[in-house]
């Protein structure tokens, strides 16, 4: 039995009454609590019965529950539910928390499945690829995303932070060694020869070394190199996905990154939305986490302050006050006094 709850004055239209056998409808025309809600399958309210702040609250309570809900249109409703009546009604039906395909990216908001349905259409393009984002939104992530959707998924996928390589280091690291290259080199394959066949994925790339920027645009042309020390020519296909923290035009600034280069990686540009402008993906993100660690609920206060809260850390913020949170809590619930922000 499908149980549906609905709230305020909508009024069921005649086909409940033919699918009697397959659902369960109960009606409230006042406020409820809603921890109430965890009991129903659907929820139907018109937002025009009750005041914004109360209506916000239902959304992000179903949502938080993965539980849908539908504002009132009897047609829409008539379609809706028997649509899902004669599909047999799942018992506890659970809200995807992504679009479909095979992206790691969670949230169903509408900037983000944008994004997705871009994904989706340049993964199998193998063009280059600069992503956009600030700190903590998941470029990597996205980049991944990207690969596993590719046709390169039998290749590697190998994923370098430029900020991380040491000066020093990041000629052989990139393009490998031959002995007599320095003292005690040996042979040896760097991040362009692994990444054959597959993607290469460069993260913060506008710190990537300035001497190697005219290099790696030349790989970039001729899919060929030299190892360090090396006389024999090695090619490499890969894709190239890229990422920085600061739109392509802030990167001239300085003159540490050359024009030439950013033309050749940013062949197609995608932009990830600070989490602070898809606020109504917190609740599934909220979701994804806690599952990590186990059962755990959510109240409806705890969520609103998460809800209310700008985020300048992003998605990696999120997760950080979500772990500090349990470690407050007292039981399996988290609730507001438990989640404490930077």
């Amino acid at each position: 039995m499908y149980k549906i709850l609905i709230l305020g004055n909508c009024r069921g239209p005649d086909l409940y009454f033919s699918l009697k056998d397959k659902i369960r409808i109960v009606h409230r025309r006042k406020e409820i609590d809603t921890e109430y809600l965890k009991n129903f399958d659907a929820v139907i309210f018109d937002t025009s019965d009750f005041s914004s702040k109360y209506s916000d609250r239902l959304k992000r309570s179903c949502l938080r529950r993965g539980i849908p809900y539908f504002s009132d249109s009897a047609g829409f409703l008539r379609m809706v539910i028997e649509t899902t009546a004669r599909r047999e009604l799942p018992k506890k039906k659970e809200r995807s928390s992504v679009c479909p395909g095979k992206e790691l990216f969670i949230g169903n908001s509408a900037k983000i499945c944008e994004l997705k349905e871009k994904i989706g259409k340049l993964a199998s393009q193998d063009c280059r690829i600069f992503i956009v984002g600030e700190t903590g939104t998941g470029k990597e992530i996205l980049a991944e995303s990207i690969y596993r959707q590719s046709g390169r998924t039998a290749h590697p996928f190998v994923k370098i932070n430029c900020a991380s390589i040491p000066p020093s280091l990041a000629e052989s690291q990139m393009f490998g060694t031959e002995p007599g290259a320095y003292t005690d080199a040996v042979s040896s394959s760097g991040f362009l020869e692994k990444a054959h066949g597959g993607t290469l994925f460069l993260d913060e790339i506008p710190d990537l070394l300035f001497e190697l920027q005219a290099k790696f645009l030349r790989v970039l042309e001729d899919k060929e190199f030299f190892r360090v020390g090396g006389k024999k020519r090695i090619r490499s296909d890969f894709r190239l996905l890229s990422a920085s923290n600061r739109p392509g035009t802030e990167l001239f600034r300085g003159h540490k990154f050359r024009s030439d280069l950013l033309y050749r990686i940013s062949e197609c540009v995608l932009e990830i939305p600070p989490l602070r402008e898809r606020s109504e993906d917190i609740p599934l993100l909220c979701r994804f986490f806690l599952s990590e660690e186990g059962v755990w609920d959510i109240s409806d206060s705890a969520m609103d302050k998460l809800m209310s809260y700008r985020w300048p850390g992003n998605v990696r913020e999120l997760k950080n006050v979500l772990r500090r949170s349990l470690i407050n809590a007292s039981g399996r619930t988290l609730y507001a006094d438990d989640i404490v922000f930077n």
